[in-house]
């Protein structure tokens, strides 16, 4: 069963934008406000979300990566009846101590 990380992206039409996390295999901290899902399939140059957000602190740099791969564990480790999750973006906080959020996704 195909299963969905609903990602909630701020300052957009639609609240929120759903990904597949089926075919996954990297989580990666691109820059301090970049996160990137390497999906198996497809060429190096393809076949990546590119998920913009807040700065992290330094103290916690990999904060929204740890947080994306825990949520797509989680759901792959779920009941097959369980098919998509919202990201929880309310425990983590930016750089300023806000809480963080989503502000692009670009799927290439």
């Amino acid at each position: 069963m195909a299963k969905y990380l609903k990602l909630p992206v701020t300052g957009t039409s639609s609240p929120s934008l759903t990904v597949g996390i089926d075919g996954i295999f990297t989580v990666e901290k691109s820059l301090n406000t970049v996160a990137v899902l390497h999906y198996a399939n497809g060429d190096a140059q393809q076949n990546i979300v590119n998920i913009t957000h807040s700065a992290t602190p330094t103290d916690d740099a990999y904060a929204m990566r740890d947080a994306l791969s825990n949520a797509i564990i989680n759901l792959q480790s779920s009941n097959w009846r369980e098919t998509i999750a919202t990201l929880d973006l309310g425990p983590i906080k930016t750089a300023s101590g806000a809480t963080m959020e989503i502000t692009s996704v670009i799927i290439a």
